[in-house]
């Protein structure tokens, strides 16, 4: 039961951060770009992760994959966690294009907030079935913000992305 309340507070508390910032600098402003390449079983980090962070996939298909979120080091200063959204695009001629969604009308992303295990492995299901439909064969991009939250309008906030094939 605790762990469902701490879950459920910590789903509000993400809510509540969706608008907040400050306009003296401290906060989040845009995110910050962190790149990794993987293929079902390895990553490569192509950058220098201050959090400690890097992601990577498995089983992956035309209609999902696992996100395999890694945890080692850096020196996150609050609790690092992160909502159910991301963006998926497609390389196209050398350049990402966004993958279209496939949903009449509008769609909204939960507003959970889930911890990220330090020192450690999370594995977050995506399935994008229902907002792109079964992706062809191709080169992709997943791209996720991850937050350090250390109290109420005091976060930061990061990019990454992982590449990943669908043969």
């Amino acid at each position: 039961m605790k762990r469902w309340l701490t879950l459920t507070l910590a789903g509000l508390l993400a809510l509540s951060l969706a608008g907040c910032g400050s306009s003296d600098g401290a906060g989040s402003s845009a995110p910050q770009k962190i790149n990794s390449s993987s293929s079902e079983s390895s990553s490569v980090q192509t950058a220098e992760d201050p959090w400690g962070l890097t992601l990577s996939v498995k089983d992956v298909t035309p209609t999902g994959l696992t996100l395999v979120i890694t945890q080692e080091g850096g020196s996150p200063t609050g609790t690092l966690q992160y909502g159910s959204d991301y963006t998926l695009e497609v390389e196209q001629n050398g350049t990402w294009q966004n993958v279209p969604d496939i949903v009449d009308g509008n769609f909204a992303w939960d507003g959970m907030a889930y911890l990220v295990t330090m020192d450690g492995e999370t594995e977050q299901a995506v399935d994008w079935d229902w907002l792109f439909g079964p992706l062809s064969p191709g080169h992709y991009r997943l791209s996720k913000e991850f937050m350090d939250f250390r109290d109420t309008g005091d976060y930061d906030t990061q990019l990454y992305e992982v590449e990943f094939d669908i043969p």
